[in-house]
């Protein structure tokens, strides 16, 4: 015990000992760090938004609202843990191998191997930022839709005037998207790099190139592509792969699920596919019995059209995972390229109803001045009445392209 008690006072450092070019140093961080806090006493108590708290917040991290979906605070207590595991191991690392001079290898082993660890660990773990929006990331949104907002009003003639309605718009579509990206993490859905530059090329060629939309996106967005690529990522492609992760998962649609073993037992036992499908599926067809027509390849849901394709005519499948839901599908007839078929259709719980049911669970505490979250709404909302006005044409749940007309276009 006495030992430990003689580290831990060893530890505690000796101000006396500090040379002048040290004292210098530790001042000028406490005076950045008291600086921080005043500054952000301020912001949070006036909700600025000026040029130079917008300057101040591109560098200097403060929130806008924290967001936590039910089930993310494991992913964002690890993310803490990890990276504190990682500042402190290469920090004991920089003092063994640095200011201590020569050192020992065994000495070097536990907190090189906690750097290793803790790094694997965060590139799989969200950051830390993916349950806060920062107040630059806000301030930057709501330029973006200001800017949208004065073209549109230069296009249809009118006098420029801000929309008072712009920031709470803009602080709920950033909430949303960080929900988005924390529901795509618990559920382990991403979307590759690669998908995205093919989503942003392909953006690119309906607006006469690459090096014209660059041009478009910074004049009437201010975006660059990097930011761009972001909103691709997260407010059309990561959507895309949540609302067929969501609609065919089994346990997240255990209903859906029971009610299509439930059809297919009952073509087990006997019965017509024609009378199964008027009393199971959900699909407009199934008053007709469920009957599709012909279907070329490559017109189909690919799970589908691989057993289309497979089975004999006259055989039914088993229940296929589609992105519509869950299918149950009988090959009438069938050549090289088109196949006849009848199907029965469960549909499965859909991104909507999904956020529908995880919204009241969901905590967000907005920081902004002058904008609060309503619990029964879920939405944004400002504390003092405004007047209705026009919001910017962009959609809460696509990325907006800058359109040859002037006005954003959602995917």
């Amino acid at each position: 015990m006495p030992n430990i008690q003689k580290k831990i006072k060893g530890l505690k450092p000796d101000v006396r000992k500090w040379s002048k070019r040290h004292k210098v140093v530790v001042g000028i961080l406490a005076a950045l760090v008291l600086l921080y806090v005043v500054y952000g006493i301020i912001l949070y108590a006036t909700g600025g938004s000026d040029g130079l708290t917008r300057f101040v917040s591109n560098f200097a991290y403060y929130p806008a609202a924290k967001v936590f979906a039910p089930g993310f605070w494991p992913f964002f207590l690890g993310s803490i843990v990890a990276t504190a595991i990682l500042i402190g191991s290469v920090g004991r690392l920089a003092y063994l191998l640095i200011g201590k001079g020569k050192t020992a290898r065994d000495d070097l082993l536990i907190p090189g191997a906690l750097v290793v660890l803790s790094a694997v660990s965060l590139a799989w773990l969200p950051p830390v930022t993916s349950a806060t929006v920062s107040y630059g990331e806000f301030l930057e949104r709501v330029a973006t839709f200001d800017k949208i907002q004065s073209a549109q009003q230069q296009a249809q003639g009118l006098p420029a005037q801000q929309d008072a309605t712009i920031r709470p718009f803009a602080l709920q579509q950033l909430i949303q998207q960080r929900l988005v990206q924390q529901v795509g993490t618990k559920l382990g859905i991403s979307v590759s790099d690669q998908k995205v530059d093919e989503a942003y090329k392909e953006q690119a060629q309906r607006v006469q190139g690459e090096k014209e939309f660059k041009r478009l996106l910074k004049e009437r967005l201010g975006w660059s592509p990097r930011e761009y690529k972001q909103e691709l990522r997260t407010n059309v492609l990561l959507q895309e792969a949540l609302n067929e992760k969501i609609t065919t998962d089994p346990k997240l649609n255990k209903d859906a699920k029971d009610k299509a073993d439930k059809a297919l037992q009952a073509l087990k036992d006997g019965q017509s596919f024609a009378a199964v499908a008027k009393k199971y599926s959900e699909d407009p067809t199934a008053s007709k019995g469920g009957a599709q027509g012909k279907v070329k390849r490559g017109e189909l849901d690919p799970a589908i059209e691989k057993e289309a394709f497979a089975l004999k005519v006259g055989g039914t499948s088993n229940v296929i995972n589609a992105r519509q839901g869950f299918v149950i599908i009988k090959v009438n007839s069938r050549n090289e390229q088109t196949v006849d078929l009848s199907q029965i259709l469960v549909v499965g719980k859909s991104v909507t109803t999904y956020f529908q049911e995880i919204l009241p669970k969901t905590k967000v505490w907005v920081m902004v001045d002058g904008l609060r979250w309503d619990k029964t709404l879920f939405v944004v909302q400002s504390t003092e009445p405004q007047p209705q006005q026009q919001l910017p044409q962009v959609q809460g749940s696509g990325a907006p392209a800058p359109a040859q007309s002037g006005a954003p276009a959602a995917r």
